[in-house]
């Protein structure tokens, strides 16, 4: 219900859910229990905190559960909530540990870890290191037949700012041909003004931005990053 976007179902559900989950005595359904009560929390503006807190709960269900994967992709979540607490090198510490802890052979979520790690690490100013972690996560995802358009996005960015522009910019324009509309569409034009103006076309980079601003997109790390480093390579211009 949540991944259709129908909270308001999913939010009367979990109260009945509750006493059945407490009956079975096993720490999985427990676990996922918690997790879709985080879920609901972090859909609110002032509930990230109290959704990180379910998290840090089911972490410990799964653990119990022996469930490796699911404790994994628990810190994943709880990363991306650490991002909009404002705690990016917690969030970063939260992959890390996913990430030494490892995924119960879950490639694809090991792929999904090293991206998010990337882009991370990219927003934290690190783009050396960023571009290393979102090629290896690529490469993971690709053994799998998975892909992931919103850090491709991220890598196209980091590579234009380590100069590399043509090669950032064609795969933003590769992007730009097939994503889907909504947050990624306003994403991917950012990413694109950001690598024109490395070139200094200030036309196209006009055009990006009033597409990037019909679409709604300014909030968010990523989005927020990439604003910061286009304000820095219009003023260098």
């Amino acid at each position: 219900l949540l991944q259709l976007e129908r909270q308001q179902e999913a939010s009367e559900l979990l109260p009945r859910l509750a006493p059945v989950v407490r009956r079975l005595k096993d720490p999985l359904p427990w676990g996922d229990l918690l997790m879709s009560q985080a879920g609901l929390h972090a859909l609110l503006p002032d509930g990230h905190e109290l959704a990180l807190g379910l998290v840090d709960q089911a972490v410990r269900r799964y653990q119990i559960g022996q469930r490796q994967d699911r404790v994994a992709a628990a810190q994943r979540m709880a990363a991306g909530l650490e991002v909009q607490l404002g705690r990016p090198q917690q969030a970063i510490a939260r992959v890390d540990q996913a990430l030494i802890e490892g995924t119960g052979g879950d490639r694809a979520l090991h792929g999904e870890l090293l991206l998010l790690r990337g882009e991370l690490l990219a927003v934290a100013g690190a783009v050396d290191d960023a571009e290393t972690e979102l090629i290896r996560g690529h490469a993971v995802l690709r053994s799998v037949g998975r892909r992931n358009p919103r850090a491709e996005m991220v890598l196209g960015v980091v590579e234009s700012l380590l100069g590399r522009t043509s090669e950032g910019a064609a795969r933003v324009a590769r992007l730009s041909d097939t994503s889907p509309r909504g947050s990624l569409e306003g994403l991917v034009a950012l990413a694109a003004a950001l690598t024109e103006a490395r070139t200094r076309r200030w036309a196209g980079v006009q055009e990006r931005l009033a597409q990037a601003e019909g679409v709604g997109v300014t909030d968010g790390p990523v989005a927020r990053w990439m604003l910061r480093r286009f304000k820095s390579e219009a003023e260098i211009a």
